[in-house]
């Protein structure tokens, strides 16, 4: 059986940040789809990253996962730990706020530079 691998959700996020023009009728939806599926990527690696290493479930917190990121004793841990907190703040408002105050296209194009840098973090130190 295929083990889902959560990069391919910064494929699809790719995939879909490269085909959405400005004219599209869906342009926000798509990119606030990017960003979750960016940070989701980041998120869910990181986290069976750090169980993997600890031995031990971290539940479904992801405030959790972030602080146990802080605990690594290494400089991908801080950035780790930085840029999902990040990423996190910005998935919730593109999640929730109706109004989202932020430039969406940029913020989707940091979303998934900083959701691959941390999958590359993590590999790094594995």
């Amino acid at each position: 059986m295929k083990v889902f691998d959560w990069k391919d959700y910064n494929n699809l996020a790719e995939n879909i940040f490269v085909g959405c023009k400005k004219e599209d009728p869906l342009y926000e939806a798509k990119l606030r789809c990017v960003i979750s599926r960016a940070y989701y990527a980041a998120f869910c690696s990181t986290k069976d990253f750090l169980e993997d290493r600890n031995g031990r479930s971290l539940g479904t917190s992801h405030v959790s996962v972030i602080n146990e990121a802080r605990k690594l004793e290494c400089p991908e841990g801080h950035f780790i730990n930085c840029y999902l907190d990040k990423l996190r703040n910005i998935r919730r408002a593109v999640d929730y706020d109706l109004n989202f105050s932020g430039k969406i296209e940029s913020e989707a194009r940091f979303a998934l530079q900083k959701s691959k840098e941390i999958i590359g973090k993590i590999n790094n130190i594995r």
